[in-house]
């Protein structure tokens, strides 16, 4: 029997049986009987190892991992199992609030390389204290230890969607570890409530470096976004994940691409992808005009300026500091090619002859794609002023398609834009 020191709960017993076992009434009677039966099986359960084995009415035995059965059947930390799976959930834990947030690989996403590694890494606070405060759990496919199982860190997320991840069906009997009797959850993050910053940056790194995103987005496969899942790239030498809290006046940037890996709408991804563009406008803009020759006459400094304050001359400054060499020119270029550019900016009433910009001239290369991308965010914006709108290229399938894949390519670039852009973390 049981001998720890942690006495059972018998309202705890009470509301999981009524909650959770009364879920699967075929077998319910088979397995656990009565309430009363129940409660008797839980308390005569056996500790072995690191389990805990309960045996049932018809001599089956169901092993818990002790921290879960701890959590289900002991102690006075109660907690409900229909938490809607995919929405984020609020625990409290002694005098801390604590947010868990499930994540998944992004449809938008192909995986090139699966993550191999599983376990628990932590996220100081601060790298002068190193006080852990949150954490993110990853279960790795291909791990040794049981795929479903968790830490003790995770467990109450886990309980708290017990009904909504509840397998219903089994082919012959219920699995050995009762664990395996829910759909399992891969990524979580444990994240103290008040670190909304923090979030948002964790956020961007995971979609970008491990091509996962949260649970409550809309499923759509009209975009592929290659990632190779390196969790080493979001790691330091002690294996935390070394973000911080504090204040950050780049976090609108992160928002952006946040939302658009996640939007099943391909112009609000588009839009998205711009708006990192324009958030960066000013910025190239001051160093622009910093950097203006003192000898030019001053009418022809006015006129200089005036010049770039128009939108497309902004997105040529930004455009222009990232594309700074002809490989990139030449990547870009080609990318665009080949989703016949022409097409497309003939369907929004534009004239883009791709092929014959220069690939060894940045600033030429760069006005011709901003006047391009400009183009297409204006038949997006603007799209019920003429007959020449974005809905346009919906009209032919290969033309929408293309347009996907433009996205794509525009919001590859603005992602690449954002992290030259951004300040060290």
């Amino acid at each position: 029997m049981d001998k720890r020191n942690i006495k059972f709960n018998k309202v705890k017993i009470e509301k999981f049986y009524d909650e959770v076992v009364n879920s699967y009434p075929e077998i319910k009677e088979l397995y656990w009987g009565k309430f009363d039966d129940f409660a008797e099986l839980i308390k005569n359960s056996m500790l072995e190892g690191d389990s805990v084995i309960v045996t049932c009415k018809n001599s089956e035995k169901i092993k818990f991992s002790q921290p879960l059965f701890d959590f289900l059947f002991k102690g006075n930390n109660f907690c409900g199992f229909d938490s809607p799976v995919g929405k984020r959930f609020e625990y409290r834990d002694e005098d801390t609030d604590y947010i868990f947030i499930e994540l998944i690989e992004s449809p938008f996403v192909t995986i090139d390389k699966k993550i191999e590694r599983s376990g628990i890494f932590p996220i100081p606070k601060n790298k002068e204290n190193d006080k852990i405060e949150s954490c993110f759990f990853i279960k790795a496919e291909n791990s040794e230890k049981d795929y479903y199982d968790y830490p003790e860190e995770i467990i109450p997320f886990f309980v708290s969607q017990m009904k909504g991840r509840f397998i219903r069906t089994f082919e012959d009997k219920l699995p050995s570890d009762f664990i395996a009797h829910f759909e399992p959850m891969k990524y979580v993050l444990k994240i103290k409530k008040d670190q909304e910053n923090l979030l948002i940056k964790l956020l961007y790194k995971f979609g970008v470096h491990l091509g996962i995103v949260e649970n409550d987005i809309l499923k759509n496969n009209e975009i592929s976004i290659k990632v190779a899942q390196e969790i080493e790239n979001l790691l330091d030498e002690n294996n935390n994940i070394n973000f911080t809290n504090g204040p950050d006046d780049n976090l609108n940037l992160l928002k952006f691409y946040i939302a658009a890996i996640t939007n099943p709408n391909p112009y609000y991804r588009f839009l998205d992808a711009y708006h990192i563009f324009e958030s960066l406008f000013y910025k190239h803009f001051y160093n622009y005009v910093k950097n203006l020759n003192s000898n030019i006459k001053k009418e022809e400094i006015y006129n200089e300026i005036k010049n770039h304050v128009k939108e497309q001359q902004l997105l040529k400054l930004v455009l222009q500091n990232y594309l700074n060499d002809e490989r990139l020119i030449r990547e870009y270029k080609r990318e665009i090619e080949d989703i016949n550019p022409e097409k497309l900016s003939s369907a929004i009433g534009k004239n883009h002859n791709i092929r014959e910009w220069s690939e060894n001239n940045s600033e030429e290369f760069a006005s011709k794609l901003s006047d391009f991308i400009y183009a297409f965010r204006n038949a997006i914006v603007h799209s019920q002023e003429s007959n020449k709108h974005i809905e346009q290229v919906e009209k032919e399938k290969d033309l929408y398609k293309n347009f996907i894949l433009l996205t794509n390519v525009i919001l590859e670039l603005s992602r690449n834009v954002l992290e030259k852009n951004i300040i060290e973390w």
